[in-house]
């Protein structure tokens, strides 16, 4: 049945928006939308933005509008942020509401990044909190939370949650298409059949150890011999899915020479993120690496039946003193899809790397 909008204002009024969250267990950032949908029935759709959608929910003295974007790890819209206003809109935990003075803000919050969009508005942001207010003419006009993304490919973070989307199939040689309802229905098209992504399970994983490096790798793939001494490669008994390690003398140039003169290898079907904090604290100090980069990189695959084959590339650079060490795996995907099974070899392999 569906939810009338009055049940939710009345559900909503009692409550406080909690910064970077939302309603605690009523509306929260990072939900799927299906979900809020459940609770609240279906919102208005404002349309589209890139790669993001908008939504609202208009109550009787206040509205809310909701940022929505395809969530990297479960693979379905979610909920990236939302914006209350109205005199009604429910007050946040510290007791901040629609109509307070813009001092009353920062004497909650402290110091914020203040920016002006127009005469006698302001923004203010607390990054740290994951909240901000609009404030016009010196009172509050509105104000909204939203959830901080990980710059960490999902493939190098330590846990992931379930992806929704795709169906994991054992047994199944290659990716290949489905249908069936395992993902979400649309939200402006409930009635289209969904067709999902169908992916074989990430292969088990055992430690191999060398010389001075032990990794994981997947104990049915052939182990491949290399002219090179310290390199190992081991290969999926179909297909072209590889995991390979090797040390190198690191360049003098840095790491960086090394990611460019990759990139130009694999040409325009690069997909490279901008340099950052990328690698993760707690793996680069256990590493003692003086540099960590990751990306990845992908190319078509001669045509197989129906399904649109690529094989993507996760790489992992560690540079420790006159070495840097690389890391690949190659794993078969469906066209541009997600895959969660190239994922989870990635993050096994490489998140597995030990040093004696």
């Amino acid at each position: 049945m569906m939810v009338q909008p009055a049940v939710s204002d009345r559900r909503l009024r009692g409550e406080a928006l909690l910064p970077g969250v939302g309603f605690l267990g009523l509306f929260e950032t990072g939900w799927s939308l299906a979900r809020v949908m459940d609770l609240h029935g279906r919102p208005d759709y404002l349309g589209p933005d890139g790669d993001q959608a908008f939504f609202s929910y208009e109550f009787s003295e206040w509205l809310v509008r909701i940022t929505t974007s395809v969530d990297d790890e479960v693979g379905v819209p979610c909920v990236e942020s939302f914006v209350l206003s109205g005199p009604g809109a429910p007050p946040t935990v510290e007791g901040v509401r629609i109509g307070h003075s813009c001092a009353d803000v920062l004497r909650t919050y402290g110091e914020a990044e203040r920016e002006e969009f127009g005469p006698g508005c302001v923004s203010l942001t607390f990054p740290h909190l994951g909240i901000f207010f609009h404030v016009k003419e010196g009172k509050v006009a509105l104000y909204g939370v939203w959830r901080e993304r990980s710059d960490v490919p999902v493939w190098l973070r330590k846990s992931v949650r379930p992806n929704q989307r795709v169906v994991t199939t054992p047994g199944l040689a290659t990716p290949d298409w489905v249908e069936g309802q395992v993902g979400e229905a649309h939200p402006l098209l409930p009635g289209a059949i969904p067709i999902d992504p169908s992916v074989p399970p990430a292969p088990h994983l055992r430690r191999f150890g060398l010389g001075l490096l032990s990794i994981k790798a997947p104990s049915g793939w052939r182990a491949q011999k290399r002219n090179q001494p310290l390199c190992a490669r081991w290969r999926a008994p179909e297909g072209e899915d590889v995991v390979e390690v090797r040390v190198l003398d690191l360049p003098e140039a840095g790491l960086n020479a090394v990611r460019f003169g990759l990139s130009l290898k694999h040409g325009q079907a690069s997909r490279l993120p901008a340099l950052g904090d990328l690698v993760p604290d707690d793996l680069c100090d256990r590493w003692m690496a003086e540099d960590a980069i990751v990306y990845e990189s992908q190319r078509a695959l001669p045509p197989q039946g129906d399904a649109d084959l690529s094989l993507r590339c996760y790489v992992l650079l560690v540079s420790r003193g006159e070495y840097m060490i690389q890391v690949e795996v190659r794993r078969t995907v469906l066209s541009s899809e997600t895959s969660p099974d190239g994922e989870a070899l990635a993050r096994g392999v490489m998140r597995s790397l030990r040093f004696k």
